[in-house]
């Protein structure tokens, strides 16, 4: 399973970016506040609903009225170019998080997107990646 890109719209500390990834190892290289962790926290966020507060108003870009997040995501088995798209937006003036998700021609919306990741990711081991990499404990 990878990430094959991610696109952040007024997302913590980020205007907007799109990053795409190539198979084997990936680094994000950057100084202090230039948006690192902020893409692992779009990771966990998208991919296993990890909040850091109770508040999405906590990652929109100061300012800024709404976020974006756009994955493109390939399972192991999938024929190259076979990817599962992840959308979501949440509004400051909103507490729920518009989250849609396509795979195989079928669109998946709300509840539905968590059920579906749920049933196909390791989220155990998708949470030890994302936070053993950012030296987060709170996840256990």
């Amino acid at each position: 399973m990878s990430v094959v890109n991610i696109s952040l719209k007024n997302w913590m500390n980020i205007s907007e970016c799109s990053l795409d990834f190539r198979t084997g190892m990936n680094i994000i290289q950057g100084k202090v506040g230039e948006g690192k962790s902020a893409i692992f926290a779009a990771l966990a966020y998208a991919l296993s609903d990890y909040k850091r507060g109770n508040s999405r108003k906590n990652y929109i870009k100061t300012g800024q009225k709404f976020f974006e997040i756009n994955i493109d995501y390939q399972f192991p088995n999938d024929t190259p170019g076979n990817y599962m798209h992840l959308y979501l937006k949440g509004n400051a003036s909103s507490s729920s998080v518009t989250r849609e998700l396509t795979y195989n021609g079928e669109v998946r919306k709300g509840e539905e997107v968590t059920q579906f990741l749920n049933d196909k990711l390791d989220q155990q081991m998708l949470n030890a990646v994302i936070f053993s990499l950012q030296g987060y404990r709170d996840w256990e």
